[in-house]
Parts: C-alpha cells; structure tokens; sequence
C-alpha cells in the first residue's frame, strides 16, 4: 500500500478509535444521571465504532492485504478485543431478527437494560438482547459477554501508537 493511502487510512483508525473513547465518557455520563436512552445511545455508538475499527483491520477477502498491512503498522494481533466486536454488531444489527424469533419462544425478553449481571439473570426463562453488566461494564446479548474496559484500552495503545508513528 502507497504511503498516502496508508496515511488515509491510519487517520480513519485514530477518526474511530477517538469516537469509540468519546462515546465512552458519554456512557458514564449517562449512567451516572441513570438516563437510559442515552446510556444506549453511547453503548450504539460505541458498538459502531468498534466495528468500523474491526473492518480497518479486518476487512472483506478483497482487501486482506491492506488489514494485515494496517495491523502490523499498529501491532494489532489476531487477539485482539477489537476483532470480538464484530459479533456483537452483527447481534445489533440483526436485533429484528431475534425480535421475529422470539414470540415462537415461551419466555419473556429482556432488553436494554443497566443492571448488574447477578439481577439481570435472576430473570428465569429470559431471551437476553441488549444489555449491560453494571458491574464489569460489559455489554450482553443472550448470554455472550463483550467487556468494553479491555476494548477501551486497546484503543488507548492504539492512539498512542499512532501518534509516536506520526511524531507528534
């Protein structure tokens, strides 16, 4: 990959990694005031964001090269927390979907919700969609558990990655 496109691209990194860290102080604010629409808001968001990082990183077949190229410029691995995002956006953006499935099921939906884990599961019989461990600040659909504080500082290392790459 030429350097200019490679600059284009590592600016779009830092463009999501900034807004994933921005949706995240939005998050806590929202917690903290308990305004539930907009805790969700921050958490979409946040979801977005980090997809679009995994899809720099790890895009279609045909643009393989320029995912590894980027990885190793920023030393991200295979590992890495921003790869496990991309399921939970497919729960995200596929949430009709399980909407659809469930009257066909015989228990209650829980969704949306930013409880600690130990209430949340008392629900017996529950479909899980979205929602959020309080305690681990992680985000859950169904049973899968996407914690964001080890998300959040991946992003850190990769900011700051890119500004001694930059020199600046």
């Amino acid at each position: 990959m030429d350097e200019m496109t490679r600059g284009v691209f590592l600016f779009q990194i830092e463009r999501q990694a900034k807004f994933l860290l921005m949706t995240m102080a939005q998050l806590e604010a929202a917690l903290t005031r308990h305004a539930d629409d907009e805790t969700w808001y921050a958490i979409q968001a946040a979801v977005i964001a980090a997809r679009n990082l995994s899809k720099l990183f790890w895009p279609r077949k045909a643009y393989a090269e320029r995912g590894r190229d980027l990885r190793q410029v920023l030393e991200v691995d295979e590992t890495s927390w921003i790869a496990s995002f991309r399921r939970l956006r497919n729960h995200f953006e596929h949430f009709d979907e399980r909407i659809e499935s469930w009257p066909q099921s015989d228990v209650s939906m829980v969704d949306l919700s930013a409880v600690p884990a130990d209430i949340l599961f008392t629900a017996y019989r529950a479909q899980f969609m979205r929602n959020l461990d309080t305690d681990t600040f992680s985000v859950l659909f169904g049973h899968d558990r996407y914690p964001l504080p080890p998300l959040v500082d991946e992003v850190r290392v990769i900011l700051d990655r890119l500004v001694k790459l930059r020199g600046w």
